[in-house]
């Protein structure tokens, strides 16, 4: 099959987007594709290829490492699904693979924290958390993330009945859509965060886990300066700790896992349920408590010493 035009291929992505991925998966995808758009000489998905790429960053100066990396992994899929519909010969990603276009030893990339700047977060939070009920919710909603590696978005839509605090875990609801369908599944919660989510549940008074203000629904916005990422890094930032994010918790998870944890692959998959190529990993894993609870077990932080919350 030929090449089509460009405008064509787009509303077939994105349809099939719209239909089969959550909404923030498909408003990013749906940038992705209008900015390359806008890039001089794409006409065709023959035209997706590595000087597209580059007159794109070109486009887009003083962008992040992080937010031009999250791009570009739109646009491979992009690529491969013009690829897999005989829209595009080869891909541009053949050429320089994702590292070359987006090096992440950029110093201004922040991956992941080490355990001794979470646990000062974390231990700040605490602290203020004595007198203020909204850094109370802060701080369980930031040691939710920290603890378990959860999506910030799986967090923030998080009801109480959720967390099953007997048995350790904490059970991804699929109420909304989520980024896979591997993503509805149990995650263990450590002793550590179930000590605190219990006392945050006995004063929370609300189905939702980290609800708004008037708490009638998910703590999801606000004006500026007072949305859930703007609060945690500006807690952070009086500690002197830069680009402390609900993704850079995740990834910090993620690291420590394999490192400080010792949890070995297939605990991390299971915890962070990442999909895999490999079909029989993801149809014969399965979630049990027990092990889950051993998983749970093995996670740490040291949030250091401050004011009871409760």
């Amino acid at each position: 099959m030929p090449a089509i035009p460009y405008p064509r291929f787009v509303a077939e992505v994105e349809e099939l987007y719209l239909s089969e991925t959550s909404r923030g998966t498909y408003r990013k995808m749906r940038q992705t594709l209008r900015e390359f758009g806008q890039v001089e000489g794409l006409r065709k998905t023959s035209d997706l290829d590595d000087l597209a790429i580059v007159r794109w960053k070109r486009a887009h100066p003083g962008r992040s490492c992080w937010t031009v990396r999250s791009l570009l992994i739109n646009f491979r899929r992009a690529c491969n699904l013009a690829i897999a519909k005989g829209y595009l010969r080869r891909s541009p990603f053949g050429i320089r693979s994702l590292n070359d276009w987006a090096q992440l030893e950029d110093p201004g990339c922040v991956r992941h924290h080490s355990l001794e700047a979470i646990g000062a977060v974390l231990g700040h939070l605490r602290a203020l958390s004595a007198t203020s009920w909204e850094d109370h919710r802060l701080l369980t909603l930031a040691s939710t993330i920290a603890f378990t590696g959860v999506r910030a978005g799986e967090a923030f839509h998080a009801k109480v009945e959720d967390f099953d605090l007997v048995n350790g875990v904490f059970t991804i609801s699929s109420r909304r859509k989520l980024k896979t369908r591997a993503s509805a599944q149990p995650v263990p919660i450590p002793a550590a965060l179930g000590e605190l989510l219990s006392g945050w549940f006995a004063v929370v008074h609300c189905e939702w886990a980290f609800p708004g203000v008037r708490r009638i629904g998910p703590w999801t916005g606000g004006l500026p300066g007072r949305k859930p990422l703007d609060r945690l890094k500006a807690r952070a930032k009086e500690l002197g700790i830069e680009g402390f994010t609900f993704q850079s918790l995740r990834h910090s998870w993620a690291t420590h896992a394999e490192g400080a944890w010792g949890l070995t692959d297939p605990q991390i998959q299971r915890a962070l349920r990442h999909t895999t190529i490999r079909t029989s990993k993801a149809h014969y894993r399965h979630a049990d408590l027990a092990n889950l609870r051993e998983i749970g077990g093995k996670v740490s932080i040291p949030v250091h010493p401050g004011a009871d919350p409760r």
